[in-house]
């Protein structure tokens, strides 16, 4: 029988994730578009524990993952409100069409979709990354686990953010 690797593990987790939160927008049909599926592979064939390689002691180690997690985590932040504001600006440019439309989320698709992704995410972050750390059943890699997990998927989502802002810009 042949051998499963995490890494290998992960990177299907993440890929059905990514399919099963593309096709849980409401009112959304169809299936995500394969670049998500690319970006989603691409980013985590990376071998992230070359970030912090190189420290010692275990404290030190896991320490170094958090902070990498919490910069990474405060590139989506800081990203977040870029992605919005070309949402919102495609949404009032597609508005001037649809003058007569009463309906709120009629005249904010996109700025709306991103709101509720980047909530859905932020649920699978929490989700995902206490399933990645409980392989470690509470033992002193716990933490580690958790904060790989964390750096992984921020480093992601900085990545799925700016293909949404190509893709949202391009389309203008």
């Amino acid at each position: 029988m042949p051998q499963v690797r995490a890494p290998d593990v992960r990177i299907a987790l993440v890929l059905l994730a990514s399919m099963f939160l593309a096709n849980c927008a409401p009112g959304q049909e169809g299936e995500a578009p394969p670049e998500t599926f690319a970006t989603a592979s691409a980013a985590t064939s990376s071998d992230e524990t070359q970030d912090c390689a190189d420290i010692t002691p275990n404290s030190a180690y896991t320490e170094c993952f958090r902070q990498r997690a919490l910069a990474a985590l405060d590139d989506v932040a800081a990203e977040l409100p870029k992605a919005r504001t070309l949402a919102e600006a495609a949404d009032a440019e597609y508005s001037r069409y649809a003058p007569d439309s009463t309906n709120a989320d009629d005249k904010m698709p996109l700025a709306r979709h991103l709101a509720m992704s980047h909530q859905n995410w932020t649920r699978y972050v929490e989700g995902q990354c206490e399933l990645e750390s409980t392989a470690a059943h509470g033992g002193s890699g716990t933490d580690t686990l958790r904060q790989k997990c964390r750096l992984r998927l921020a480093r992601l989502r900085l990545e799925e953010l700016r293909s949404a802002e190509a893709l949202i810009d391009g389309n203008r």
